[in-house]
Formats: C-alpha cells, structure tokens, sequence
C-alpha cells in the first residue's frame, strides 16, 4: 500500500512539472508572437540595400533613401500612446531624402503598428505588393525621381484599411478622389506625430510613403494572428460572463453592430478579462 500511494504522489508531481513545463511553452511562444522595436536616435547610417536591425522575428524593415538614414532625437516631438506602448522623442530614423518610404515584409499574418512623424499636408499612402522588398527600392529609384510607389511603381498595388491616431479613423491611404480619408493629414503645425495600425498578410511588402516629406520612423509593433500552440480545450476553456465591443477610439458599441475593425472585451466568471482585435463584417 505504501509503495503504490508513493508512486501516485510521484505521478501527481511528474503531471505538474509537464503542466507547469506546457504553461512556460504556452508562455514563451506568445511571447515571441508580438514585438515592439524603438529607434534609440543613435542609429549609425542605414543604407537602402540594408535591413534596419529591429530584432522583430519575422519582420525585415528597409527604406528608400539613397543618402541613407541615421538615427535623430527631436526635442520638439509630441508623445503618443497606442496599444500600450509610448513612442516618445527619442525614437527617431531621420532620412535626408523628401519622399520617403519604409518597406516591411511579414512573414506571418497579422497587425502591423508603425509610429512615424511626416510633414503636415504631405500626400500619404499606405500599399501592399508582390514586389519582394529588396527590389522596391531599386523600382523607386529607376522611376526618374517619383518617389511615390504606390500608383506608378508597384505591381498590382492594393490598399488596406488603416487606423491612424492622428484621426482616430480607419481609412484607406491610396490618393485616390473617391477614397473615404483624407489623404494628407492637415495641420498647422508643420509636424505630425502618429500611429499606423493596418492588418498584414504574410509574404507582401508593405510600404508607407510621404510624398515631399523626410518620413521620420519612431518604431514598429508586430502582432502575429496566432502563436502556433494550441493548448487543449479542458486546460483553458473559461465560462464567459459578458461580452461588450468598443470602437478604436474607446467608445463603447450599443445597439447593432455594422461593419467595423472593433476591440471585443470579454469578462470571465472568475474575473478575468481579456481584449482582442476583430473584425466584424456583419
């Protein structure tokens, strides 16, 4: 009796341990799903055919300045907060080129967050190609000097919805008359600090560009859509409490929901609440 009550408490000990072991692996790869990555303003010169070192896996930034870009500190820059992270005056690559661009290629699916600073007034768009991102700048380069990419260099450009801080909107930045944002953000300023949230598939190249303005780079978030674990449905299933949708700008959804990207809260019966992106396309 002895030897078989030690051994179920050695078996009870050896589960724990392999629960403890798969919560720690749930844990560290969604770590490694997200990163957040700030310009220290101390960057030495980046050139075009170089990937910004970012230390994002599975993300590759590169730009199209031909003098290169440096790191830059701007004691001037307005501090904005989104998505928890705070993007301040130390986080700048500065280019010396006006018509900038920064290209990102995703390897995964998922949420693309990019705190820039650009000139007001400036034309803007946001594109995604085919184009593999070692050859977009060289395409830009060959165009004669039209440093926009998206409608004259790209191949079969298209254009996703965008949030921006600035606006507290989601628009599409394509340039064109009929599209619902205004496509250069107007401000008497001069200067304009914001965020760019758009979803990302894996495998296109991203880009955004201002027209006749050094775009400035602050950092970049990643949020892949998935962690690549599943954890089995016993170990994580909760009783759902309530479920409440809010607007990107915090507002709370009542009534019928209409074709939005929205913030879905969910409370569970033991307290917890989580928060996470969707997009409703009732």
């Amino acid at each position: 009796m002895d030897f078989l009550f030690t051994n179920f408490l050695k078996l009870n000990f050896m589960k724990k341990i392999v629960l403890s072991i798969f919560v720690a692996a749930l844990t560290a790869v969604g770590a490694n799903a997200q990163g957040t990555w700030k310009a220290t303003g101390t960057e030495p010169a980046i050139d075009p055919t170089t990937s910004i070192e970012t230390g994002i896996t599975g993300l590759v930034v590169m730009h199209n300045d031909g003098a290169g870009v440096v790191g830059q500190t701007d004691g001037t820059a307005e501090t904005v907060t989104y998505d928890d992270v705070t993007w301040d005056n130390l986080a700048f690559i500065q280019g010396t080129t006006n018509g900038m661009f920064y290209a990102f290629a995703p390897s995964s699916n998922g949420t693309l967050e990019v705190s820039v600073k650009m000139g007001s007034a400036k034309p803007t768009v946001v594109a995604a190609t085919d184009d593999p991102i070692e050859t977009v700048a060289a395409k830009i380069a060959a165009s004669g000097g039209d440093k926009q990419p998206a409608k004259n260099n790209l191949t079969d450009p298209t254009y996703p919805d965008v949030y921006d801080t600035y606006n507290n909107s989601v628009n599409v930045w394509d340039l064109s008359a009929s599209s619902s944002a205004d496509q250069s953000i107007q401000n008497t300023g001069g200067n304009v600090y914001l965020v760019m949230s758009f979803s990302v598939t894996g495998g296109k190249t991203y880009i955004v560009s201002v027209t006749g303005s050094k775009l400035m780079l602050r950092g970049i978030k990643y949020v892949t859509d998935n962690t690549g674990i599943t954890a089995p449905a016993l170990e994580i299933s909760k009783e759902i409490k309530s479920e409440e949708y809010f607007d990107l700008t915090g507002k709370k959804i009542i009534g019928d929901i209409k074709k939005a990207v929205l913030i879905k809260k969910t409370t569970y019966i033991d307290g917890t609440v989580s928060n996470s992106k969707v997009i409703n396309i009732q």
